[in-house]
């Protein structure tokens, strides 16, 4: 059974250098500068800190699709390679897609705080995706537990 959805969002994001963000807005400039996306995100995803670098598939100028999900549970594992996990720890009341030079798109408000758990996933965009649209994520994210809590 797959886990609750309890929020969703959907943005379009500029990519530049190959690269955008996702995460606590305003970016945190000492645990996340710009160009350490762009040094590690390489093969897709790089996370931070507080968010989750990009490295995408469009050009300077195109349009990435960032589809988030804030799930109750952690998701089923899956193995089709296009998939990436990892952690990071929501600090601010808002977070945004941005590019790689820190411009954000509209901030939304997370449902909870704290350590969580992501699940980003690689996808072609469809035909019923908006025509500028040249790479396409979904980002799963639920809360995370840590000892001592």
């Amino acid at each position: 059974m797959s886990p609750r959805i309890i929020a969703a969002h959907e943005r379009l994001v500029a990519v530049e250098f190959g690269a955008f963000y996702f995460g606590n807005w305003p970016m945190d400039a000492t645990s996340d500068p710009p160009h350490l996306i762009l040094r590690h995100a390489q093969p897709g995803v790089a996370f931070t800190e507080t968010g989750v670098g990009f490295y995408s598939e469009c050009y300077d100028d195109e349009l990435a699709l960032l589809r988030v999900r804030f799930l109750e549970s952690e998701p089923a594992r899956d193995g089709d390679g296009k998939s990436f996990r990892g952690e990071f720890f929501i600090s601010s009341n808002q977070l945004a897609p941005t590019t790689a030079g820190a411009v954000p798109e509209i901030p939304f408000t997370p449902p909870f705080r704290g350590g969580v758990g992501v699940l980003a996933t690689h996808a072609a965009p469809t035909e019923d995706d908006v025509p500028l649209v040249r790479d396409k994520w979904s980002v799963d994210i639920w809360p995370v537990l840590t000892s001592g809590a």
